[in-house]
């Protein structure tokens, strides 16, 4: 039996929780939803680019008979359709826009070289008929895999991307990529035609740089600093191999080894839309009163009808909307330091940014679905942005190692050098010299993306080694 005072206990308890729930739903029901903020609304307006290159990619791998844009254009449209209507992707499939014969990579097509642990110039000579009979089976691709040279914007063409949307498929094109740089292994055998061989590593330098400055998709970006690392990988072995064409085609090498300007690998493309399909989320949440991407997208443990309803009496879009604005609007100003400051300032932003979506007591009144969503959702992105800076540092490297060898420095002369070579050559995340070995002829320094076991090392051969070949 349960006593009095327990019983008042209770009855007190269930009071107060009964004036505090009704309390919460009358906030949920008369506190009305902030403004959107007018730079929020311009920046959520800005038009895309001209988007021909990410068709392409898209395209790439479609059957010979089928245009590429055009079957790229046809993924996009249907992907559009399948998110405009609310519905999930589970079931969009890119392969049934492919064709009949689309490129596939089996296991008659491996890799003749891994650039991460393996010298390509050397193994990609050594290995002269496999890499012809490559290079006749894969010609049609590989047309059309140069036909992307022409193409300057790889702006992302969809309109909406869901946390389910699919990307394209990197692996083809950067198995062609291969097949061009062991051709130009191979044409830089014979002395009459090494200029074309170094024009031809120049185009790919240049194009995937070109990804990698115009393309919003973060994914994309890092897609763009593996096929450099590849180029630089080829070029630093060619210089090594056949340091006389340092001196016999400076213009082509030197446009081979410009290095990579910080302000390409800034992510704040890719932040923005990343913030824009932030802002249709809540949007769409709003309009049809449910998560538009699934009940368990945040894994709340909670059933979709209490979710459902927490979405049509808690959520405010443009609440939610101005928050993420200024959370994405701090991350591109943090990521868009140099990477010195980034790599100083990071931690600290990182806290800052959990105390902003910290569910506090307050949130239980206002906008409880939308901070819900924004604690949950929110993404460190520093470890792309260390990939993309790591990559510079890579360039710079292979630019110091041409200028080294054009001077013709010897190991005992090259740490006394490198701080001649200024500011621009020096360690992207100390800016201070380069390191270096003498007895092993390597310059380094520390990376901070994780991503290549070589991506802070650079060997210079002694400039004597190439002189016989």
């Amino acid at each position: 039996m349960v006593s009095p005072l327990l019983r008042r206990i209770l009855l007190g308890l269930g009071l107060i929780l009964a004036v505090l729930v009704t309390t919460v739903v009358a906030c949920w029901w008369l506190i009305p939803d902030e403004p959107l903020k007018p730079e929020v609304q311009r920046f959520a307006e800005q038009p895309p680019g001209e988007q021909t290159g990410f068709f392409l990619l898209w395209g790439f791998a479609a059957s010979p008979e089928l245009d590429p844009r055009a079957t790229g254009q046809r993924i996009v449209t249907a992907h559009d359709r399948v998110i405009a209507a609310q519905r999930s992707l589970k079931r969009f499939r890119v392969d049934d826009y492919l064709g009949e014969h689309p490129l596939r990579l089996d296991n008659d097509s491996k890799r003749l070289c891994d650039a991460g642990t393996e010298n390509c110039l050397e193994v990609y000579q050594g290995q002269r008929a496999a890499v012809e009979r490559a290079l006749v089976a894969r010609k049609f691709y590989l047309e059309r895999y140069l036909h992307l040279h022409d193409h300057k914007d790889y702006t992302a063409a969809m309109a909406r991307i869901s946390w389910d949307t699919p990307l394209p498929s990197f692996a083809p094109i950067l198995r062609i990529s291969d097949l061009v740089d062991a051709r130009i292994a191979l044409q830089m055998e014979s002395p009459a035609t090494r200029a074309v061989a170094l024009r031809a590593l120049a185009a790919e330098v240049q194009w995937w740089k070109q990804v990698l400055r115009t393309s919003d998709i973060l994914i994309a970006q890092i897609i763009a600093s593996l096929g450099l690392h590849r180029k630089y990988r080829l070029a630093s072995e060619i210089m090594n191999a056949y340091p006389e064409t340092v001196r016999l085609y400076p213009e082509l090498v030197e446009a081979i080894t410009v290095p990579v300007p910080v302000s390409s690998t800034n992510i704040a493309s890719a932040l923005k839309a990343e913030a824009r399909n932030s802002m249709r989320f809540f949007w769409d949440a709003a309009q049809h009163g449910r998560w538009p991407y699934g009940p368990t997208e945040f894994d709340w443990q909670l059933t979709e009808m209490l979710q459902n309803l927490l979405v049509r009496w808690s959520l405010r879009p443009n609440a939610s909307i101005n928050a993420s604005y200024a959370t994405f609007r701090d991350s591109v100003a943090l990521y868009g330091r140099s990477p010195k400051e980034l790599l100083a300032a990071h931690g600290q932003f990182l806290q800052q940014l959990q105390q902003r979506h910290v569910l506090s007591p307050d949130a239980l009144f206002y906008n409880f679905a939308g901070r819900l969503a924004l604690q949950r959702s929110h993404v460190d992105y520093s470890n792309y942005s260390y990939r993309l800076h790591d990559l510079v540092g890579l360039s710079r490297l292979l630019e110091l190692q041409r200028r080294i060898i054009a001077a013709g420095l010897a190991p005992d002369q090259v740490a006394a050098a490198l701080p001649g070579f200024g500011p621009a050559l020096m360690d992207p995340y100390t800016e201070t010299p380069m390191r270096w070995d003498p007895a092993r002829r390597e310059l380094s320094f520390t990376l901070h993306g994780k991503r290549f076991a070589n991506f802070g090392v650079m060997q210079v051969a002694p400039v004597a080694s190439g002189a016989a070949r």
